[in-house]
């Protein structure tokens, strides 16, 4: 995958999320309780984590953000699947998305979504969903180096 904008066509993710809307300054101490609470039930339930942290936003403004932290995984079996408090089944549907690969801080996102936004318009296209942000590095040493990749569902 190539810096910058991709399209790709996105597989369905099953898994399970914790969703919560809450100010923009809570996000990072909300994914490290969410992510790990969601890996220990997985865990729990005889699950196994298949593939990368991501994060789905619903809504983003200045007071607040909805936003879903989504683990994908895979059960040997899914029917009667218990959610614990807040952790339920995710199910995010597949199809083309404009994928954007970027390295560095999430602080520093904002111009990847307008650069998004201005390619969708450009190409015709609409937004087939919420935007999600894939995690391939723990938020940890040097933010230059954190590997995200932006997606954003089309038709």
């Amino acid at each position: 995958m190539e810096r910058g904008i991709n399209v790709v066509e996105l597989e369905a993710v099953h898994g399970m999320g914790v969703r919560k809307t809450l100010p923009v300054s809570g996000l990072p101490e909300f994914f490290g309780s969410a992510f790990g609470r969601i890996a220990e039930f997985i865990e729990r339930e005889g699950g196994k984590v298949a593939g990368m942290p991501c994060a789905v936003y619903y809504s983003v403004s200045e007071p607040a953000v909805d936003v879903e932290a989504v683990m994908p995984a895979v059960f040997d079996v899914l029917e009667n699947l218990p959610a614990e408090g807040d952790v339920i089944p995710v199910d995010l549907p597949g199809g083309p998305a404009v994928e954007y690969v970027y390295f560095g801080p999430y602080d520093a996102m904002a111009p990847i979504y307008a650069e998004i936004e201005a390619w969708l318009k450009a190409n015709g296209k609409e937004t087939a969903g919420p935007p999600r942000e894939v995690y391939f590095s723990e938020p940890a040493g040097d933010p230059s180096t954190w590997e995200t990749h932006v997606i954003w569902p089309f038709r």
